[in-house]
C-alpha cells in the first residue's frame, strides 16, 4: 500500500493575482469543507492590491492554508506548478480564485 508523504487527504492548489474580492469570496467556500485534513496551497502572483495581506491573516487564522508569494507575476499556468510542488496529499485539486465550493 502506498502512503502519502504526510497526513493530508487531498491538496486544494489555488493561484491568484490582484483579485482580492474575488479570493474574499471563493476562499472561505473552500475553507467551509468539513475535510480536517484537507492541505490548502495558495500562490500570489506578486500582487499589489492588499492580496497578499489577506492571506498571511487567513493563514494565521487557519493552519490548513499555506501561501507563497512569488517575487514577480509568473502566470497562472506556472503558479499552477509551483502550487504542485508543494502538495503533500495523494490527491491534488487545481482552483482558480473565482470557483466556489459548495458542500
Amino acid at each position: 500500500m502506498l502512503l502519502s508523504r504526510n497526513h493530508f487527504s487531498i491538496s486544494v492548489v489555488l493561484p491568484t493575482y490582484n483579485r482580492i474580492n474575488r479570493i474574499k469570496k471563493c476562499l472561505p467556500t473552500f475553507l467551509a469543507t468539513k475535510l480536517k485534513d484537507a492541505q490548502f496551497i495558495i500562490i500570489d502572483n506578486n500582487s499589489n492590491d492588499g492580496t497578499w495581506d489577506y492571506l498571511k491573516s487567513i493563514a494565521h487564522s487557519d493552519k490548513r492554508v499555506e501561501i507563497y508569494k512569488n517575487p514577480q507575476n509568473i502566470g497562472a499556468l506556472k503558479s499552477h506548478f509551483r502550487g504542485f510542488c508543494e502538495v503533500k496529499a495523494p490527491y491534488a485539486l487545481m482552483l482558480s480564485d473565482d470557483d466556489l465550493m459548495v458542500g
